[in-house]
């Protein structure tokens, strides 16, 4: 695709060697079976598909023909790139000064003349980029995480057990699709031109200051941020800055900072948990105590309906009944329970009873 672009236009034919890529089968005699995405991507850009005839020498020639060229002249000229963009520039550059002033050996002319005369035989580029994409369908996990060639990547937690689509790039960006709707994105550290983070990183001694910018120092160079994603520490990657700049401006050692750190990570995967476990208890409603409306309901005992939102009965491993007639309130206050920062995810259970018209929190063993 970048050579069309580069070009300017789309040749009527495009001769490739049987890479498994773009050809599946090609036996010596027999036709040709080619890859349904090559078949795609030429219906896309309107050329005609074409493959080496096998242990053929005059159609391979030609074809690697070009690869040794850059081969022997490029990589021979330019042998150190700073990035992918630095590596293209450098080639735009060669082929403007070196390969296009030059007189090809097979057809005894210059090439940037040669091509000046075929320019206008190219069709039209389409208004729109071929989508190189994989799909894949992925099956959430039950702790909302999604495992993609071997990494897990985080979704929201109303998606665990669901079922849903992975769209994976070339340039290693995964983004997961509910339907028509994206619903999560992430990318993979370490693919293509990524910048280097502007993120602080932290060195190798306690003793420094944990706002130096710098990259951690293991048995290779690795970002922090890629060693984040590596851990699946996500919640403190999206969070890193913030903490780094609290750093910063507390001028904390790393004992100081690294409890800070740390606690980002756990807080976020606490909240992700208490989320996909609200989920689970297939709540009829979500409802928090601050929502009742104990005038409504007189009778109740407000001291001891703030007592169980404490949860102490469960540290105390005790059960708690609510007993009441229906319609006084008996389902919101079990499920403020659960809704209570640190019960969500303990099991509560809503049971109908009659006794004096009176709801009653019976706490037993």
């Amino acid at each position: 695709m970048r050579a069309f672009e580069w070009f300017g236009g789309v040749p009527a034919e495009v001769l490739v060697d049987n890479q498994k890529a773009a050809v599946l089968a090609h036996r010596r005699g027999g036709d040709v079976q080619f890859h349904p995405r090559f078949l795609d991507l030429g219906g896309h850009y309107g050329f005609r598909p074409r493959a080496c005839r096998p242990a053929r020498a005059q159609t391979k020639g030609k074809d690697e023909g070009n690869v040794g060229y850059v081969k022997h002249h490029f990589f021979v000229r330019y042998r150190a790139f700073e990035s992918w963009a630095h590596l293209n520039q450098l080639a735009e550059q060669w082929l403007r000064e070196e390969a296009d002033p030059r007189v090809h050996g097979t057809v005894r002319e210059v090439v940037a003349e040669r091509f000046a005369r075929e320019a206008p035989t190219l069709g039209l580029l389409p208004s729109r980029r071929y989508d190189t994409a994989y799909w894949e369908a992925r099956q959430v996990a039950w702790d909302a995480y999604v495992e993609v060639r071997g990494n897990r990547y985080s979704v929201p937690g109303t998606l665990a057990g669901q079922p849903g689509r992975v769209r994976i790039t070339l340039d290693g960006a995964r983004a997961l699709y509910d339907g028509e709707q994206c619903v999560a994105q992430h990318v993979l550290p370490g693919r293509g031109d990524r910048p280097r983070s502007s993120r602080r990183a932290l060195g190798r001694h306690a003793g420094r200051r944990a706002a130096v910018p710098g990259r951690v120092r293991g048995g290779d160079d690795m970002e922090l941020t890629s060693l984040l994603e590596r851990m699946k520490m996500e919640h403190l990657l999206a969070q890193l800055d913030g903490v780094c700049e609290h750093a910063a401006k507390g001028d904390l050692d790393y004992k100081s900072f690294l409890p800070q750190a740390l606690e980002a990570e756990w807080r976020g995967r606490h909240q992700r948990g208490v989320e996909s476990r609200l989920k689970l208890a297939r709540l009829p409603w979500v409802k928090s105590l601050e929502q009742f409306d104990f005038d409504f309901q007189p009778s109740i005992d407000r001291k001891q309906v703030r007592e169980l939102a404490g949860l102490g009965f469960v540290e105390r491993a005790e059960t708690v009944v609510l007993l009441g007639p229906p319609g006084v309130g008996k389902t919101h206050v079990s499920i403020s329970q659960a809704e209570a920062p640190d019960g969500a995810g303990s099991r509560a259970e809503d049971a109908e009873g009659q006794d004096d018209g009176r709801p009653k929190a019976v706490p037993t063993k």
